[in-house]
């Protein structure tokens, strides 16, 4: 191969791994939440509860918006959710936490969310358990 493809090539192919890092933006997320616990049942290893907690966002990035998630509460706390934003789409993630931390994956969703992916650590950083409401703050990172 020519010597000046493979310069060519490599120089492409960096600037490509450039773009890429410099387009996957750090951000972080406020939400505040209210817990509705539905049905529950008893299992050998502990009560088993469903969920539904709804709420509202803003990031860093200047967007804000309100998310519904459905799931359940054991263990571990799994959620599937929908977070709406100022413009009406939607980003579509998948909530997982023990105790008070855990992770937020992106799975795209519609408009500016479409063929997106990125994850979320996050943390419960403030929990009432007599009227089931909190504050969970985020450090994101775009894949």
């Amino acid at each position: 191969m020519n010597i000046y493809l493979k310069i060519f090539a490599l120089c492409i192919s960096s600037s490509f791994f450039f773009l890429k890092s410099v387009a996957a933006e750090d951000y972080t997320m406020m939400n505040a939440v209210k817990y509705e616990m539905t049905k529950s049942v008893e299992t050998s290893d502990g009560i088993f509860m469903g969920l539904v907690a709804e709420g509202v966002w803003t990031d860093s990035r200047g967007n804000k918006g309100s998310f519904i998630c459905v799931g359940y509460r054991g263990k571990e706390l799994l959620a599937h959710c929908n977070s709406t934003d100022q413009d009406g789409d939607v980003q579509f993630s998948t909530a997982k936490r023990t105790g008070t931390e855990g992770i937020n994956t992106i799975h795209g969703g519609t408009g500016k969310y479409e063929n997106t992916s990125g994850e979320c650590s996050y943390q419960v950083d403030a929990f009432d358990k007599d009227v089931l409401v909190g504050l969970i703050s985020h450090s994101c990172s775009d894949n």
